[in-house]
């Protein structure tokens, strides 16, 4: 049988020339990590691999006019739905890193009761943070370059290929898995995450990058989440609340609540801009502004400058995965969802994060009008909050492609002239193009 890589022999040749620092190797070329401080710094390479897909889908969304500038080579054809083309100018979406992380996790796995030193609670620790991950990763794999979950037809639905095992020669041909296969992944690597690990919480702030209890919850709200599933989704937003639910009021504090110092910050591993060229070269659209200005609403003052600009930085401590706020409107949105609604349920997280986020005196109002609203008008109510508390964090993308896949128009005018494209609703471009070069390494991802 041919011996289908999907690059994992180029994810082989990347981890051994990166992690040969502190990794033994063997006469016959194998890597052998033996002990827990070698497999922890072999995770912690995993944590660090390039990921900016999040960032650049959100050239795709309604959020974003593009100003191009001196950068605009590399991001128009994201701006304009046309990435992953070939084009040697043009950025192009992690997929061979993503699937170096997965080699990671699988190893990392692999060695759950041989790995020498360390407690038995610490390697387990280490193993669940490897599942977390690896469930991190297909999360964000399957949600780019595949179709959003639908119940009805997830079984017949390609996604991704499926790589669990440590072993890179595995025979077989590494064709694309299901949305069902690689959503059921997802959650069994989560459940088996949440039984191993020790650390309820990550009080560090230096070490909220690495997964704990609350963050594999607030992930398995999200997955539940995007597959429908109202009532996990319910279940395990409350478990990440029951352990963490403090707010930053921006009443008393104007610090920017999208670092990983934040006291919000559950997980911390995706920047919101990988570059300073990437972030130069937008705007925030005059939709967003206007969602943005509110009355009364005091995020403005935080995430966007005096002119309108974007506030947060191309920097590392701009890193966010997971926050308080995410998860409160997680549970308002599938407490609405239910087929009996928990209407009050749903209110009251939306009133404590306007205490946050608004004036006293406007919080007063919007908390009121709240009281008034039905089922729908509630629904809007977390969508259009879901907007500004979550802009810039890479969560818009998903949030278009779940709701209905609405039809929008980019336009920019640069050096060649002006150019205006459509996506239109439910579009074929609403899910992302494999890169040329992954194609061209497994020629199974060209398969519908």
């Amino acid at each position: 049988m041919n011996k289908i890589y999907i690059a994992l022999s180029l994810i082989a040749t990347i981890l051994l020339s990166s992690c040969s620092d502190f990794l033994d190797i063997t006469p016959v070329g194998k890597v052998i990590p033996t002990t827990l401080e070698d497999y922890r710094a072999l995770l912690t390479d995993g944590y660090a691999q390039s990921n900016n897909n999040k960032s650049l889908a959100g050239f795709r969304t309604d959020d974003y006019n593009f100003f191009g500038g001196w950068s605009a080579s590399k991001y128009v054809e994201h701006f304009f739905w046309n990435e992953n083309n070939g084009d040697a100018n043009s950025s192009v979406y992690d997929y061979m890193n993503q699937y170096q992380t997965i080699f990671i996790c699988n190893q990392v796995i692999a060695a759950k009761g041989v790995m020498t030193e360390g407690s038995i609670e610490d390697q387990n620790q280490l193993v669940a943070e490897a599942y977390a991950l690896r469930a991190m990763t297909y999360f964000d794999l399957v949600n780019i370059f595949a179709d959003v979950y639908d119940a009805a037809t997830a079984s017949s639905v390609k996604a991704v290929p499926l790589v669990v095992s440590p072993d890179i020669q595995l025979d077989g041909e590494f064709n694309k898995a299901s949305v069902e296969v690689i959503y059921n992944q997802i959650l069994s690597d989560l459940k088996e995450a949440n039984s191993l690990s020790a650390v309820v919480i990550q009080n560090d702030e230096n070490l909220t990058y690495r997964f704990s209890q609350v963050s594999i919850n607030a992930l398995h709200a999200k997955a539940c989440l995007l597959m429908n599933n109202w009532k996990e989704a319910i279940a395990y937003s409350k478990k990440v609340l029951e352990e963490k639910s403090e707010l930053q009021n921006l009443n008393t504090s104007t610090d920017n609540f999208l670092t990983f110092k934040s006291s919000e910050n559950i997980l911390s591993i995706h920047r919101a801009f990988i570059s300073s060229s990437q972030k130069n070269s937008i705007i925030p659209s005059d939709d967003l502004v206007v969602v943005f200005d509110t009355e009364g609403s005091l995020r403005k003052d935080v995430m966007l400058t005096s002119d309108n600009k974007i506030a947060v930085l191309a920097e590392s401590k701009y890193k966010t995965t997971f926050r308080v706020p995410e998860v409160m409107l997680i549970l308002a949105e599938a407490s609405l969802r239910l087929g009996t609604p928990n209407v009050a349920g749903a209110r009251s997280q939306l009133k404590k994060l306007v205490d946050a986020r608004y004036s006293t005196a406007a919080a007063t109002i919007l908390k009121a009008s709240i009281d008034t609203m039905n089922r729908e008008e509630l629904l809007v109510e977390v969508y259009k909050q879901r907007r500004t508390e979550l802009a810039f964090q890479g969560k818009r993308w998903i949030d278009l492609r779940r709701n209905g896949k609405p039809t929008i128009t980019h336009k920019y005018k640069g050096d060649s002239g002006e150019r205006e494209e459509i996506l239109t609703h439910n579009d074929s471009r609403y899910v992302i193009k494999f890169p040329v070069e992954a194609i061209r390494l497994n020629p199974n991802l060209a398969n519908k």
